[in-house]
Parts: structure tokens; sequence; C-alpha cells
């Protein structure tokens, strides 16, 4: 049985979705964390005890002796019972990290010696290469250093780059998992670049460019490039999610038309629900969507 073939584009956005797998393990062992170091700190205030009652006189008599050898061992016993905890809590929050970084790193690396040789990705193999996200810092929420962060806009920019340059087929499009019982109000659609959105249904979220939005065009033999709903959706982000009847709306319309038809089929493909994604348009004299779209601070006209 062969291999998979390589996809620059699909790893590149595998490892974005599994940047924000890293940080989901990293916020869901942070309580681990903080239960760790109290029980350290328990356990180092056990050890001191252990310490001071092995330096302490102990008067000669022996009821006196029984005494002391008894809370000797009561306290060596604590001391040993916080240690197996705090052992048991550092693995619970070292290994799935640990783990989860491993492969991270693994799949980034086979990423950078499979780029193309070609002088426009040159400047990603040397930038990415230089960023170490090893830190957990860099995972959390806040980080406690910016290279995840730069590390997950290189690999957007070159996610962007790589669907600009693939030639042939256009990507199948994964469905967006929409949860059960989700409806058009419940869809966020926020514009972060001209080629890339930030989706969020009920709690899910996603980012994706226009390719895996289902917006992607090949025809003309020079790669593929946005479609013109692609453009139209873009419109009603900067619009605050309605396009007004446009001047010479008459000479004008089957052109709107059509894009609109066109961004609706897309959307209805990608989230899986039937509903129209936008109002009447007799009702309101304006194409108005009953999703949120909007562009994003980061956003540039």
């Amino acid at each position: 049985m062969g291999t998979k073939a390589f996809d620059l584009a699909e790893t590149i956005s595998d490892l974005l979705k599994r940047i924000d797998e890293g940080r989901k393990i990293v916020r869901e062992t942070q309580n681990v964390s903080d239960k760790f170091w109290r029980v350290h700190a328990n356990r180092e205030k056990a050890a001191q005890l252990v310490n001071e009652l092995l330096l302490k006189a102990v008067p000669p008599d022996e009821p006196a002796q029984s005494q002391a050898k008894a809370e000797l061992a009561r306290q060596v016993s604590e001391r040993q019972r916080l240690t197996d905890k705090s052992n048991r809590l550092w693995r619970q929050f070292t290994e799935p990290y640990a783990f989860f970084l491993s492969s991270f790193s693994k799949h980034l690396s086979l990423l950078l010696e499979r780029l193309p040789l070609k002088p426009e990705w040159d400047v990603y193999r040397q930038a990415v290469g230089r960023l170490g996200v090893g830190d957990r810092g860099s995972w959390t929420d806040p980080p406690a250093n910016a290279a995840l962060e730069t590390l997950e806009m290189r690999l957007r920019e070159m996610l962007d780059l790589a669907v600009r340059t693939q030639r042939g087929q256009i990507p199948r499009v994964e469905p967006f998992p929409t949860p059960d019982g989700a409806t058009w109000k419940d869809v966020s659609i926020t514009f972060i670049s001209d080629l890339r959105v930030q989706i969020a249904v009920l709690g899910v979220t996603d980012t994706r460019n226009y390719a895996e939005m289902g917006f992607a065009d090949n025809r003309g033999g020079k790669g593929l490039k946005p479609t013109a709903a692609w453009a139209c959706l873009r419109q009603l982000a900067e619009n605050a999610g309605t396009v007004e009847r446009p001047k010479g709306f008459k000479s004008n319309r089957i052109q709107l038309e059509k894009q609109i038809q066109s961004v609706r089929s897309r959307l209805r493909k990608l989230f899986q629900v039937n509903d129209d994604p936008f109002e009447p348009f007799r009702a309101v004299k304006a194409y108005k969507a009953r999703f949120s779209a909007k562009c994003a601070d980061s956003y540039s006209y």
C-alpha cells in the first residue's frame, strides 16, 4: 500500500489546527499545574519539619523518646505521601504537552524540509526555523512570549502562498463541524486578512482561507485565486453584513444576484444549514446576512 502523497497546503493547514489543539492542552492542564504547586509547597514544608524533628533534642526518658519517634514517623509518612502526589500531578501536568510538542515539532521540521526549493519559500524556511515554541509559556493565554503567535502568522502566510501557487485541482472543501441545531444567527465569519477568515459557531472555531471555504477558482491557468463570490463575501464583512442597493442597480442586478447566489450556495455546503443565509431582498431593499459578517481589527482594506 502506497503512502499518502505530501500535500503542502494540507500540511500547513493541519499545523495551524494543531496549534489550537496545543493551546487547549495547556489550558486544560493549567488547573493541574496549580494543584501541583500547592502540593509541592506543602511537601517542602513537610520536608522542613522532618529535618527539624531529626535535629530536635529529645529528653532521655522513654515516654518522650516514644512520642518523638511516633511524630517523626508520622511526618516522614506525610512527606512521602505529598511527594508521591506531587510526582503524579507533575506527570499529569507535563506528559500531555510533552507528547503533543514532540509530535508537533516533528511535523513542523518535516514541513520545512519539504518546502519548495524556490526563492519565495526561502524566507519562510529561515524565519520559521529560528522560532522556538518549545517553551510552555508560548502556548498559554496570554502568552509569556510571542514565538507561537509569530509562528501562527507565518504559517498563515505560507498557506496563502501555497494556495495561490497551487495549480490544477481545487482542494476538497471540508464541511465546517457545525453543531446540531445551529442556525445562521449562530454563525460568525470574521475577515482577518484579504484571504483568511476566523469562523465561530456555538463555541466551535476555526481559521480558513478562501480555498478552504470553497471560494477558489483555478480557471485561466495561473493557479488558484479567489472567486467573485469571495469578493462579495468580503464586501459584506466590510459593511457589517449588508450590501446596499448599488447605483445603477438595474444594470448591475444580474451580476450582484449571481454573486449573492454563489455565496449562498457555498455557505450552505460549508455549514450544512439549509435555511437561506440572507434576509429576503424585497423586505429590506438590500442583501442583509443572517449570519455575522465583519472584519477584525487586524484586517486592513
